[in-house]
């Protein structure tokens, strides 16, 4: 049999093996870094969009567990945390049970949680899905892992409803879900939120305190924000593209966008930090001291 070699047919063909000439490389890799530019944006919207979708359900299935509390306690709400003595006694949160209660040392880390023991641990799955925001940033470098499973992304409105605020007392009764009769779709319950410990702004720089899960979200004073006053507080955390998902006290869930002033702390690049706000609600004021605090509504606090 006769082999013959391949040749190029005279009209710009190519035979067996040739190579691609530098302009049509040139224009290869331009389309595909066209195609690159297009696709990478809409993916990290998409995968955005996603982990706040698993949020918004998570959101949705507290709301379920609430009213189911609600229920089986005369519409009392759940207390932000209650000590339990004995040997088998222990901190319950409520988003979960502590044994032996919090410990002596605040740069302790992995401290024990059950989850399922909390307040409203038996209303849910008591798995790891429970108040989890995979929006939350525990990657950072700056995460302080306080609890040992995590306990979650989302904040307790302690103020109006847990029995925990620094505006009236630091112990108080909980709140009552008849309190709040005709404004249950306006008052939060739970929220996108981020807290840290102690904030100090000596160093005059950008902060760089360690934040951990938002166990609270309370009303905090804007004139505070940057002052060297060693504040603690939870926030709520606007960081799904500028919002916070809210749940709130009639059970539906929705975004709401950062309308008062930002903490300084989201410079860090998290997402807005601040109150959360409706402007449809309007402000209270309630007196402290000498101050007059003025309290967005959303918060439930007269």
């Amino acid at each position: 049999m006769t082999h013959h070699a391949l040749k190029t047919n005279g009209r710009g063909g190519r035979g067996r093996g040739a190579a691609f000439t530098l302009l049509e490389l040139l224009v290869a890799t331009s389309v595909v870094g066209l195609l690159a530019a297009v696709l990478i944006p809409a993916l990290g919207e998409a995968r955005s969009a996603g982990r706040g979708s698993v949020c918004i359900a998570a959101l949705h299935q507290a709301g379920l567990g609430m009213t189911m509390y609600l229920d089986d306690n005369d519409g009392w709400f759940w207390p932000y945390y209650k000590d339990v003595s004995g040997p088998d006694g222990g901190r319950r949160w409520w988003f979960g049970f502590e044994p032996g209660g919090p410990s002596s040392n605040p740069l302790q880390v992995g401290r024990r949680l059950d989850r399922a023991a909390g307040f409203l641990g038996k209303y849910l799955s008591a798995g790891a899905e429970d108040f989890r925001c995979p929006s939350f940033p525990s990657q950072s470098g700056l995460y302080f892992r306080k609890f040992e499973p995590s306990a979650g992304g989302f904040g307790y409105n302690t103020g109006a409803l847990g029995g925990y605020n620094w505006i009236s007392s630091a112990t108080t009764g909980t709140g009552r879900v008849a309190e709040f009769a005709g404004r249950s779709a306006d008052v939060f319950a739970l929220a996108d939120g981020i807290h840290f410990d102690r904030l100090d702004y000596s160093s005059g720089g950008t902060l760089d305190q360690p934040f951990n899960e938002p166990p609270y979200i309370q009303w905090q004073e804007p004139s505070l924000f940057g002052r060297n006053v060693g504040v603690n507080g939870g926030f709520a955390h606007f960081r799904h593209s500028g919002q916070a998902q809210v749940l709130y006290l009639d059970g539906h869930a929705a975004r709401q966008p950062l309308r008062r002033e930002k903490h300084p702390y989201g410079k860090k690049g998290f997402g807005p930090i601040g109150n959360l706000s409706d402007e449809s609600l309007g402000v209270t004021e309630i007196r402290k001291g000498n101050l007059t605090l003025r309290v967005d509504r959303i918060y439930g606090l007269r």
